[in-house]
């Protein structure tokens, strides 16, 4: 089976099997046209309300999935380190806005710094 194709049309992710939460809202927002998906990447209010409850809609046949997204989120997991798998960064940052907001979980900015206050501190 050339999964890679599959994963084209499908939330699937190559390699595991089954179907993905991660791989469905990236379908998602791979149907939408360049203006909207840049106003997703953006996020706040900007993003349309029938696209959110898509997302919520979509969350609900992964229940587990989500619970699983959640709690590594809430301790200390980067959505950046959740979403590589996609291997998209603009696409990343879409996904994780609209997972945040189904989700109702945070996306916490890097902290900046130099490298010395990121080796020896706050």
């Amino acid at each position: 089976m050339d999964e890679a194709a599959v994963a084209r049309v499908l939330p699937y992710r190559p390699g595991v099997p089954g179907l993905h939460l991660i791989e469905t809202v990236a379908h998602l927002v791979r149907g939408l046209e360049p203006a909207e998906r840049a106003r997703v990447a953006a996020g706040g209010d900007a993003i349309p309300t029938a696209l959110t409850e898509r997302v919520k809609a979509a969350a609900t046949y992964f229940p587990e999935q989500g619970a699983q997204l959640k709690q590594a989120i809430a301790h200390g997991a980067e959505w950046s380190r959740e979403l590589a798998r996609l291997g998209e960064p603009a696409l990343e940052a879409s996904v994780a806005t609209l997972l945040a907001k189904a989700l109702d979980v945070t996306i916490e900015k890097p902290k900046k710094g130099s490298w010395f206050s990121r080796w020896f501190g706050k």
